[in-house]
């Protein structure tokens, strides 16, 4: 059997994921349990940080290792959604404003 090679850390889903376990039910499917610390919140009652888990199908999930290499790709793909989210929302504002100025409610 292939032993599998994985980082301690994977992408999924544009967040970092800790792989806590692969699982290999049968010798073609394997899948990974991943877990993340919750930011921003935490239990009041024993002060604890919450924590998420999930199972992915690693043969049909995409994922990414955490290198460097990736994060970098992963921080330009970041920065070119932003920078169309922002050209998308200016050319909204302008249509809404030519639609607004038919109407007379400008």
């Amino acid at each position: 059997m292939k032993k599998l090679k994985l980082t301690k850390y994977i992408w999924f889903e544009n967040e970092k994921w800790k792989v806590e376990k692969i699982l290999r039910p049968t010798k073609f499917d394997f899948y990974l349990l991943l877990s993340r610390k919750e930011t921003g919140s935490i239990h009041e009652d024993d002060k604890t940080i919450p924590t998420t888990m999930i199972l992915i199908d690693a043969n049909n999930d995409t994922f990414y290792p955490d290198t460097e290499h990736v994060r970098n790709l992963l921080e330009q793909y970041n920065q070119i959604n932003n920078d169309l989210q922002q050209r998308e929302r200016k050319l909204r504002d302008e249509l809404t404003h030519s639609w607004l100025k038919v109407l007379n409610f400008d």
